[in-house]
């Protein structure tokens, strides 16, 4: 099978490489045991099984435990084991992996689609990004604090003259 845009989709934990291959047995699995379906990405108006695990980092570990649990137990890991080599960057790169083994999932003429998708997504979150670390964030954050202590000095003030 043929991984989209030549990436390997693979991450590492405590010097482990870990290569995800999605299969249809494999997401059928996963779905009947965690409800998430990995090839639903494709169907127009679903729930993006990526925003589910994007917001549920439980989820998301239980889904990759599916996928390298043979792996992992190879080694003498159990879930447990596996997940507490998470860091950021872990977790960002086998968030990769997944989305990258997933699309290799299915025929060309669809993940040549699903590629443009995830492509468009990534350059809008970058966008954002950019604009939050831009100074957005400090820009409100600093407007709230200032707000803050008007009023503080407002309710002190009008508290000392009563």
């Amino acid at each position: 099978m043929t991984e989209p845009k030549d990436k390997k989709p693979a991450f590492t934990v405590d010097g482990q490489e870990f290569v995800l291959r999605v299969t249809v047995p494999r997401a059928r699995r996963i779905k009947e045991r965690l409800n998430v379906d990995l090839l639903d990405v494709a169907t127009q108006g679903a729930e993006n099984p990526f925003v589910a695990m994007a917001d549920n980092p439980e989820l998301f570990g239980d889904v990759l435990w599916e996928l390298c649990e043979e792996r992992a137990a190879g080694l003498g890991w159990d879930q447990d084991k596996f997940l507490d080599g998470f860091d950021g960057p872990t977790i960002d790169a086998a968030a990769d992996a997944l989305i990258t083994a997933t699309i290799a999932a299915f025929p060309k003429k669809k993940r040549v689609v699903l590629e443009a998708i995830q492509n468009a997504q990534e350059d809008a979150l970058d966008r954002v990004t950019e604009k939050l670390t831009g100074g957005l964030i400090a820009d409100v954050v600093n407007a709230e604090v200032d707000a803050a202590v008007e009023k503080a000095i407002q309710t002190r003030g009008s508290s000392s003259t009563s």
